[in-house]
């Protein structure tokens, strides 16, 4: 987290009532705790769960399916491929 991030959190804690920093620390801890145990999950793991999460994803794709080649054939278009005519191009 960057220093202005931390900065912005503490103003944040600062403008609460008292009644409520409690309240606020007690949230901070379960993030606390949340996050040491995810400290195991390695950076894609994280990713798909943060998208899982937030809705991005409706389910975490397995290894499997990854690497599986696409099921549906795709069609070849008449004619040469784009990269080569942008190349044919460029030397013109």
């Amino acid at each position: 987290m960057s220093a202005d991030g931390r900065q912005k959190l503490h103003e944040l804690i600062d403008a609460l009532p008292d009644d409520d920093v409690q309240s606020a620390r007690e949230a901070l801890e379960q993030l606390m705790q949340r996050a040491a145990i995810q400290l195991g999950e390695d950076a894609q793991a994280r990713v798909d769960r943060r998208m899982l999460e937030s809705g991005l994803l409706l389910s975490i794709p397995s290894r499997a399916d990854m690497l599986d080649p696409p099921k549906i054939r795709r069609e070849r278009l008449p004619g040469k491929m784009a990269s080569e005519t942008l190349l044919e191009d460029r030397r013109e």
